[in-house]
């Protein structure tokens, strides 16, 4: 559920961020294109100056700058006084019949002389473009009464604005998003809220169903067991007995998976000799392999210590051997692993076997999932109560089957602390 639940909240700030690049690529979208229209603007303007003089002489620079502000309407905004502070950085070039050029409109103080300001439109007019940027400057080239004009403006102060109003942007996003972790995290517990409502109902009633059934199967078998130290002797009451007692491995299984769910986790923290366990449960179990023809191999380094509860990861640890020599046919191969891996002790359960197909894989730890091959007697809560003691410790058994063998794969951080 805690999984569920951080894949919610992440899925909440996933949201938050595409909305929030959206809504920053479109307003700065706006802003250079509001920016590259005013300025467009004073450079049309200045070609329609040039158009009214008719061939006159040039005016004198506050008539000019008077017939742009003209040209606006009498109300002036934000946006017309940026324009304004734009008009002194703009030029306008023509191109004699001579083909050489010339500056119309010289504006005084522009801090160019005529030679770089016609240096910079025949750069203009090598891109073979008749509008756009080049460097730091915007220009627009246009043909009026068989005068070919070149107008252009100096839009490098614009750029450093569009810099730090994207960079505003960005702090003013980043502050919302940390502004938004908080009610994104109420919204994740309003939706998990039911779930963990209903997971917790169905753990309350798995446990409290394993002790109501314990006591009338633990009586059953006390009679049974009465029955026949009596001398009775019956094939049904044989038949009760042995059903008797697959009911009380499944009760046995019930209350340890709730055991699994309700432990907490700061009962881990103790240091347990994982080799020593290890090598104790491969010793309880070669009976079962002898029993069943298997050869056991163990491969296992000494002195390997991680933090759990050891009792949990004994318990995880003879599942796992027990279903590896359950699945393996006499004569073939059973091998313990435990291996200290860079920084993880990794333990390995691997039998010689069909292959498991990868469906079956991916469902091996659900609750009461049989494979394809199911025995009798096992109620498919062994491996999933041994997911969920690696859980417990923060981690996950994988299996891997190819070549022959079935691995069962379980890493451990070297010294875990949490």
């Amino acid at each position: 559920m805690k999984q569920f639940k951080k894949k919610i909240m992440g899925l909440l700030l996933l949201i938050y961020m595409i909305a929030a690049i959206f809504i920053l690529a479109l307003l700065n979208f706006s802003y250079v294109q509001n920016n590259k229209n005013s300025i467009s603007r004073i450079l049309n303007m200045k070609f329609q100056i040039v158009s009214d003089q008719n061939g006159n002489k040039q005016e004198e620079v506050p008539k000019e700058q008077e017939r742009i502000s003209g040209a606006r309407s009498e109300k002036v905004t934000v946006t017309e006084q940026k324009e304004d502070s734009y008009v002194k950085k703009s030029y306008l070039v023509a191109k004699a019949e001579d083909g050489t050029l010339y500056v119309k409109n010289m504006l005084p103080d522009t801090g160019f002389s005529e030679e770089e300001i016609i240096e910079t439109a025949e750069k203009f007019l090598e891109t073979k473009k008749t509008s756009g940027s080049y460097e730091n400057y915007q220009f627009e080239i246009s043909v009026h009464k068989g005068e070919l004009l070149i107008a252009f403006a100096d839009i490098t102060s614009l750029k450093m604005e569009e810099q730090k109003y994207f960079i505003f942007s960005l702090l003013v996003a980043f502050v919302l998003g940390i502004l938004w972790i908080y009610p994104a995290w109420k919204i994740t517990g309003k939706i998990v809220a039911p779930l963990e409502e209903a997971n917790r109902l169905q753990k309350e009633f798995v446990l409290f169903a394993g002790h109501e059934l314990k006591t009338p199967v633990t009586v059953m078998k006390a009679s049974l067991d009465m029955l026949e130290r009596e001398g009775i002797h019956s094939k049904y009451l044989d038949y009760a007995a042995e059903e008797n007692e697959k009911m009380r491995k499944l009760v046995i299984e019930l209350l340890d998976y709730s055991k699994m769910e309700y432990q907490e986790e700061k009962s881990f923290r103790e240091s347990v000799n994982f080799s020593q366990c290890i090598e104790g449960i491969s010793l309880e179990f070669e009976a079962m392999a002898f029993e069943k023809a298997v050869i056991l191999i163990t491969d296992i380094q000494q002195n390997l210590v991680i933090d759990g509860n050891k009792e949990m990861l004994e318990r995880m640890a003879e599942t796992l051997l027990e279903n590896a020599i359950r699945h393996t046919e006499a004569g073939k191969e059973v091998k313990i692993v435990l291996k200290k891996d860079e920084k993880k002790v990794r333990l390995s359960m691997e039998n010689q076997g069909e292959a498991i197909p990868e469906e079956e894989r991916r469902r091996l730890f659900e609750k009461f999932y049989h494979d394809s091959n199911p025995e009798e007697g096992h109620y498919g809560l062994g491996l999933a109560i041994a997911q969920s003691i690696a859980a417990k410790h923060h981690t996950e058994i994988t299996v891997i089957s190819e070549n022959g063998w079935n691995c069962f794969i379980i890493d451990f951080p070297f010294f875990y602390r949490k």
